[in-house]
């Protein structure tokens, strides 16, 4: 179909519209000030979740055990630069740890995302772990810390549909039940607000790209899968 080409680089353009210039609506996103504008709910007795630097060799709750963390480095979403620290999640037996803050949106799409590293050591542990990450309803990711690519940052982002204006929640949910268990990290979260024209074309496109798939014929062309959210 004629119109098919430039319906997908039209939503491919509005997507990729630099999110720089949106602020970010998450209060330390980037955990700069530790865990200031957060709440920590049920924290695992032995090792809590912290804030740690990267870069840096040292202990817990300095350090990830020694193993120094890059700094993330590669392209994100994210208004904020990544700066020196991530949110390092360690306990053994962590049930239901959860990071989270609430934000007031008013109707609109959001962009929201995060960045993700698993350390080598605390994947080299016996236990498992599983980290859920739902953003103003969304589950952007809902991981086994085991099947997860080790030592490179992963990137997560999604696009949010709020239809009410009210108070919407960012959450990072951990979870572990051996000593010891295997441990992530996670930096840059963010929702930023798409401006309303791009909001509107990315609508139009939509709604024009079911207008043009209802035409295609089955026995002509395979169907489209829908794109994948992760980054």
């Amino acid at each position: 179909m004629p119109f098919l080409p430039a319906i997908i680089l039209l939503v491919v353009t509005l997507l990729a519209r630099p999110a720089t210039a949106l602020p970010n609506l998450v209060q330390n996103g980037s955990f700069e000030q530790g865990f200031t504008g957060w709440s920590l709910d049920n924290p695992s007795t032995d090792t809590p979740a912290v804030a740690i630097t990267y870069g840096a060799g040292a202990a817990y709750p300095i350090g990830a055990y020694g193993e120094p963390i890059p700094v993330p480095n590669i392209p994100t979403l994210s208004p904020d630069p990544a700066g020196s620290r991530g949110a390092y999640f360690v306990g053994d037996f962590a049930k239901g740890e959860t990071l989270s803050q609430s934000i007031y949106l008013n109707p609109g799409l959001y962009r929201v995302g995060f960045s993700l590293y698993v350390p080598q050591n605390g994947q080299g542990n016996r236990g498992d772990a599983t980290l859920t990450a739902s953003l103003l309803g969304l589950n952007l990711a809902d991981l086994k810390i085991s099947t997860t690519a080790t030592k490179q940052w992963l990137t997560f982002t999604g696009i949010a549909p709020i239809s009410f204006g009210g108070q919407y929640l960012v959450s990072f949910v951990f979870n572990t039940n051996f000593l010891p268990s295997k441990d992530v990290i996670i930096d840059q979260v963010y929702v930023a607000a798409i401006p309303a024209p791009a909001a509107l074309g990315l609508f139009a496109a939509a709604l024009a790209g079911f207008g043009v798939l209802r035409f295609w014929r089955p026995d002509r062309e395979p169907p489209l899968e829908r794109a994948s959210t992760k980054g």
